[in-house]
């Protein structure tokens, strides 16, 4: 009984203290970006492609219609799951660490398919008060 007390009034002392303290403010925007970026990962898995665009930093989304992002998903790669690994953040951006799983569909060499995982590295820019993906330049 005492040790819960104790412990009820240590959580209590460290959400007071976040409302100052920057590693409180390091540690919600590491909340914040990483609740995005499963939002988006959770509509790929889902095939809500119109959901995950809207995830996109508006320069993308100037550049790239939503039909056209749609033209660049792999129709034989099904998003399983996403596990965020790290993520580390400056002042408005982060770099989120993701291992997605997926499962690639039967083709020649493979008639059963594969199941295998990737590791993502990803971006994200804060913009009036959001987080948004910007993805890699293609080469």
């Amino acid at each position: 009984m005492i040790k819960a007390s104790i412990v009820s009034v240590g959580i209590l002392l460290a959400v007071t203290g976040c409302a100052t303290n920057s590693v409180c403010e390091d540690y919600k925007k590491t909340l914040e970006v990483e609740a995005r970026v499963q939002a988006r990962w959770n509509a790929l898995i889902e095939k809500k492609y119109d959901i995950a665009y809207t995830y996109f930093a508006n320069s993308y989304k100037s550049m790239v219609s939503e039909k056209d992002y749609e033209k660049t998903i792999n129709p034989k790669i099904e998003w399983k799951a996403v596990d965020i690994t790290r993520t580390r953040c400056s002042e408005e951006a982060c770099d989120v660490h993701v291992t997605a799983t997926y499962h690639m569909a039967p083709q020649f060499g493979m008639p059963q398919g594969m199941d295998s995982n990737d590791y993502i590295v990803e971006k994200w820019l804060r913009k009036d008060g959001e987080w948004w993906f910007v993805p890699p330049l293609k080469k």
